[in-house]
């Protein structure tokens, strides 16, 4: 059982920035061991996420992205991500 909230400020025409938040609970049962495994409880996490987006146009954007989770019994973990987002071509929107 678990939730996410995400908010996205639009700092302007081109850039944003946003957070994310997420917690998960196991549904029952006592916490993973050696004799039952994490796909017959779940886990317990937390995790939090920020990211920093640039649109220079409409068919174009760059994501820099900064995530930390706390996983019960796995500890803390950190990634970065660098996202490249390009649309060619017509779609919906536009005929291009």
């Amino acid at each position: 059982m678990g939730g996410f909230t995400d908010l996205v400020f639009g700092l302007s025409k081109e850039w944003n920035a946003g957070v994310r938040g997420e917690l998960w609970r196991r549904v029952g049962g006592d916490a993973p061991n050696g004799t039952n495994g994490r796909a017959t409880f779940g886990i317990d996490s937390e995790r939090g996420s920020a990211q920093l987006s640039f649109m220079p146009s409409h068919f174009s954007r760059v994501r820099l992205q900064y995530t930390a989770e706390h996983a019960e019994q796995l500890g803390t973990s950190h990634a970065g991500f660098l996202q490249l987002e390009v649309a060619a071509g017509a779609h919906g929107a536009h005929t291009y």
